[in-house]
């Protein structure tokens, strides 16, 4: 027969138990989410050199969308001094990414279009 101190020992050692499991889980989990992170901006980093962008600065969406993983490159392109800003599509499935046309960061125009109605 259980006594009712054996009940709370188990119960304290299931407690503890459940918060293992439950912290292991989410470690593993923000660590999968840094490696995909870090893929995003190798991924993005390797296009946009590939186009010949210098890269500055890469800002990664933390989580990208159902498909994508998705980043905002600034920096120069071949031959200028205006710094610009390319968005990157990391292909979760194929682990492509690709690198749109240049946009200006101080054209006012595009800021306007950017921002929506």
């Amino acid at each position: 027969m259980h006594t009712p101190d054996h009940r709370r020992r188990r119960a304290a050692l299931l407690l503890a138990l459940a918060g293992f499991v439950s912290t292991a889980a989410l470690a593993s989990t923000e660590a999968a989410w840094q490696a995909f992170r870090d893929d995003v901006e190798a991924g993005c980093r390797a296009a946009a050199d590939d186009d010949g962008f210098e890269v500055e600065t890469i800002t990664v969406d933390p989580f990208g969308s159902q498909h994508y993983g998705l980043a905002r490159l600034t920096g120069r392109a071949p031959g200028t001094d205006r710094r610009q800003q390319r968005l990157c599509a990391y292909d979760k499935q194929t682990k492509v990414a690709e690198v749109g046309t240049a946009m200006a960061i101080d054209d006012p125009s595009a800021a306007g279009r950017a921002a929506g109605p």
